[in-house]
């Protein structure tokens, strides 16, 4: 069954930094999701200059229309004389 073409995959993303010291970052960080219908690539998460800071606890949305199903490859059949 082919998804909806106006379908939208919504997800909350929870990131949970660690409260070692030095375990925040100002880095940029990217999420990627990887399933069976394929790969979603989202922006840099960061909505503020406190995300990802020792001891925060991080929620963001993203969101992304369905890709469909691949194909399965074609059977190969060998025969042998």
């Amino acid at each position: 069954m082919a998804p909806d073409a106006d379908a939208v995959c919504a997800y909350d993303v929870v990131v949970a930094t660690g409260g070692a010291r030095g375990s925040g970052t100002t880095a940029e960080i990217e999420l990627d999701i990887v399933g069976s219908r394929g790969a979603l690539k989202f922006q840099p998460l960061q909505a503020s200059a406190l995300d990802f800071q020792t001891g925060r606890q991080d929620t963001f949305q993203a969101r992304a229309r369905p890709k469909p199903r691949p194909k399965p490859p074609p059977f190969l059949s060998v025969q042998c004389p």
